[in-house]
C-alpha cells in the first residue's frame, strides 16, 4: 500500500527525498515490486556513467607521469549499455564520462606522482585521443542512445577524454534534444575524418544547445565550430572555451593558432556569415594559449550580445581584443566581470574597465601587469557592487612577492580614495580579500560573508595573529554598528582559509577553512551574537546559511568564483554515480566529508573537524588552526 500511495507523490517532492538516499537502498526499494520499480526508475536510471578505467604499464621517464598508465573504457560497462531495454534508456536524461582522479603511487619503480589530482587536471589523463577501439565503442553507444529516441535526454559531458570529429558530428545528428554539451579535447584522428569536417561545415540544421563547453581544439575544428555556433544562436545561452591545465598549453604547440595575416584573410572571407548570439547570457575563456586566433576571428564575426551579462576570463594570455569587442558590443549589459590571472599589457584594465556601465560583481586579481591606475576605475562602481573578490592569493601569488596593490588601495582608509564603508559601499554584500592585519579589515554595516585568504607558500607559517583576530574584528564590527547605526551588524560568515589553497597536488589533510558563524536567534536588543567556530566543517555552516560561493573550499580555488547560482549543466566531475547522498561521513573519529553539493563542483576530503562556542566578552582560548 505504501508503495501505491507514492504514486500520487508530486515527483519534485519524491526527488527532493531520494536524493538523500544512497543507491543502494533504492535498488533494495525497486526490488519490492513493480511498482516500487516504477517509482524508483527514473532516479536510478536519470545518469548514465561511463568510466575509463586506469591500466598501469612500466614507466618510460621518470619526469612525465602520464606515461605510468592510460585510460580505456570499461568494456563490460559499454555492453550493458547496448545490450539495454528501450524502457531502461527512456529514463536517462545526462551521460557522463569519468576519468581517475588519482594516479597509482608507485609504478615501475618511479616515485610516485602527487597524491591528488583533480579530475580535469592533464596530468590525471592520457595524453592524445581515445583509441579507434574506444572512439568506436563511445560512437555505437550515442548511436544506441540516437535510436531510443530520447525525449528527455538534456546533457552529455565528456570532459577528461578526448573525442573525434566523427564522435562530435554524431552526437550532433543523432540527439536533436541535446541542451548541454561538455567536452574536452575535440579533433581528428584519421584522414576520414576530415568528411566530417566538411559535413559539420556545411550542416544548416538549428540545434537546441543552451550551453556548449569545449576544452581544447586544432585548427581543422575552427571552422566547424564556428557553423556549430551558427546553428546554436536561437538557444544558447552559456558559453566555455578552455579547460586544460595552463603549464601543458603554454609548452604545447598544437593548437587553433594563425598568423596575423590568415586571421584577416578568413575574416574578409567569411564577413558576410556573421555569427549572432543574442540569447548568450553567459561566457568564459580558459588558458587562451592554445586559440589566440581562433578568439580574433570568433570575436570578429559574432555580434548581438544583447543578453551577455557575465565575462569570465581565466589564466588568459591574449583574450584582450576579444573581450575588447564584447564590451563594445554589449558593455551597457554586462554585470558581472571576473578576471583572474590575465597576464594582458600593462594597462589594458583600466580601457576595459570604464566601459562596464554598472557592475553588480567584480572579481580581479592584482598581479601580472597590473598598476594602481588599472584597479582605480573599480571606485565607479562602488554604489552597484554587491560582490567584491580580490583574487589575491588564490591563482600563483607566492608569500615572497609584495603586498598586493588592492590592500592599500583599498583597504586602507588613509590612502584609498573611497574606504570600505557602508556610506562609499552602500550594497556590498560579499567581500574577498587578502588576509592582512585586524585594522585593515574594513568595518562594513551591510556586509553579510567575509572571506580572508593567505597566500601561497604561507601553511607553514604560525597564524598568530588569527587565533585571535576575528573574534576581535567581530566584535569590533559589533560596535562599530551599535554606536553608528544603532542596530546590529549583518555579519552571517566570516571564512578564513589557509595554506596553500590553489595548489593542485596539496594534501587536503594540511589545508584549512575556518568559518565563524553569527546567530543572532533569541536574542534581544543590541545584544552581542553567538558566535560558532566549525573548522573543515562546512556541513554544518550550512545548515545556516549556504547561499555564498564564497564557502567553497579550497578545491574550487579557480571555479568557485561563480556568483550566478547553480550552472545550466550538471558538475558531473564532483561525485560518484554510484553515490546518491549528499552528506557523508567517515567511520573514524575527528573526520569528516564536506558536502557534495551540486553548486560549488567540490570533492570530499578528509580533514580534522574542530566545533567550538566563542565568548566575545573573553579572550579566546586555543588557535584557529589546529
Amino acid at each position: 500500500m505504501s508503495s501505491v500511495a507514492l504514486l500520487h507523490v508530486p515527483p519534485e517532492v519524491l526527488e527532493a527525498i531520494f536524493q538523500y538516499v544512497p543507491r543502494k537502498d533504492l535498488k533494495n526499494f525497486a526490488l519490492a515490486g513493480s511498482v516500487a520499480l516504477e517509482i524508483v526508475s527514473p532516479f536510478l536510471y536519470r545518469r548514465l556513467s561511463l568510466r575509463l578505467v586506469a591500466v598501469p604499464h612500466e614507466c618510460t621517464s621518470s619526469r612525465r607521469y602520464p606515461c605510468c598508465e592510460e585510460h580505456s573504457l570499461d568494456v563490460e560497462v559499454v555492453e550493458s549499455v547496448l545490450n539495454s531495454t528501450p524502457r531502461a534508456l527512456g529514463y536517462v536524461r545526462d551521460f557522463v564520462i569519468s576519468s581517475p582522479a588519482r594516479l597509482p603511487r608507485r609504478v615501475g619503480g618511479h616515485p610516485a606522482p602527487p597524491p591528488h589530482i583533480p579530475p580535469g587536471d592533464i596530468m590525471g589523463r592520457q595524453r592524445g585521443a581515445l583509441s579507434d577501439r574506444e572512439d568506436f565503442m563511445l560512437r555505437m553507444v550515442f548511436q544506441k542512445l540516437g535510436s531510443a529516441q530520447l525525449e528527455n535526454f538534456r546533457s552529455i559531458s565528456i570532459p577528461n577524454c578526448d573525442i573525434s570529429a566523427k564522435c562530435f558530428g554524431l552526437i550532433l545528428r543523432t540527439q536533436p534534444n541535446l541542451r548541454v554539451l561538455k567536452l574536452g579535447r575535440v579533433g581528428v584522428q584519421k584522414r576520414h575524418d576530415y568528411g566530417e569536417l566538411a559535413e559539420l561545415e556545411r550542416s544548416q540544421e538549428p540545434l537546441k544547445l543552451e550551453c556548449l563547453e569545449f576544452g581544447e581544439f586544432k585548427e581543422e575544428m575552427v571552422l566547424p565550430l564556428l557553423q556549430t555556433f551558427r546553428r546554436c544562436s536561437g538557444s544558447l545561452r552559456e558559453l566555455k572555451i578552455g579547460s586544460i591545465s595552463p603549464g601543458f598549453i603554454r609548452n604545447n604547440t598544437l593548437g587553433a593558432r594563425f598568423s596575423p595575416g590568415s586571421r584577416e584573410i578568413e575574416l574578409r572571407k567569411r564577413s558576410n556569415e556573421r555569427i549572432s548570439l543574442p540569447y548568450l547570457e553567459k561566457i568564459r575563456i580558459c588558458y587562451d594559449g592554445m586559440f589566440p586566433g581562433f578568439l580574433d576571428l570568433f570575436g570578429g564575426l559574432a555580434q548581438n550580445f544583447h543578453r551577455l551579462n557575465r565575462v569570465k576570463v581565466d589564466s588568459c594570455d591574449y583574450s584582450h581584443n576579444f573581450i575588447a569587442n564584447l564590451v563594445d558590443k554589449a558593455g551597457a549589459n554586462i554585470r558581472s566581470f571576473q578576471g583572474t590571472s590575465c597576464f594582458w599589457a600593462a594597462g589594458s584594465l583600466s580601457t576595459l574597465l570604464p566601459k562596464l556601465q554598472s557592475l553588480h560583481t567584480l572579481l580581479l586579481n592584482c598581479h601580472g601587469n597590473i598598476f594602481i591606475s588599472d584597479i582605480e576605475p573599480v571606485f565607479s562602481y562602488r554604489e552597484s557592487l554587491k560582490r567584491l573578490w580580490f583574487g589575491c592569493g588564490i591563482p600563483g601569488v607566492r608569500s615572497e612577492e609584495p603586498e598586493c596593490l588592492c590592500v592599500e588601495t583599498f583597504f586602507d582608509s588613509e590612502l584609498s580614495r573611497y574606504p570600505l564603508t557602508s556610506e562609499n559601499w552602500p550594497l556590498l554584500e560579499e567581500l574577498a580579500m587578502p588576509h592582512c592585519t585586524i585594522d585593515k579589515i574594513p568595518l562594513i554595516h551591510n556586509l553579510r560573508v567575509l572571506r580572508l585568504t593567505y597566500a601561497l607558500g604561507e601553511a607553514g607559517r604560525p597564524h598568530h595573529e588569527s587565533e585571535y583576530s576575528i573574534p576581535r574584528y567581530i566584535k569590533k564590527l559589533w560596535d562599530y554598528s551599535t554606536s553608528h547605526y544603532n542596530q546590529v551588524p549583518k555579519l552571517e560568515v566570516v571564512v578564513v582559509s589557509s595554506g596553500r589553497i590553489s595548489d593542485r597536488f596539496a594534501d587536503p589533510d594540511h589545508c584549512s577553512m575556518a568559518f565563524f558563524v553569527l546567530r543572532y536567534e533569541g536574542l534581544g536588543g543590541l545584544e552581542k551574537p553567538k558566535v560558532k567556530r566549525y573548522n573543515n566543517d562546512l556541513s554544518k555552516v550550512l545548515k545556516y546559511s549556504s547561499w555564498s560561493h564564497l564557502f567553497s573550499p579550497r578545491h574550487a580555488a579557480l571555479d568557485f568564483w561563480e556568483d550566478s547560482g547553480p550552472s545550466l549543466y550538471p558538475r558531473d566531475g564532483a561525485y560518484n554515480v554510484d553515490d546518491m547522498n549528499l552528506v557523508r561521513r567517515y567511520d573514524s573519529d575527528d573526520t569528516t566529508t564536506l558536502p557534495m553539493i551540486d553548486r560549488f563542483h567540490m570533492q570530499p576530503y578528509r580533514a580534522r573537524a574542530i566545533e567550538s562556542d566563542i565568548d566575545l566578552d573573553s579572550e579566546v582560548d586555543g588557535g584557529l588552526f589546529r
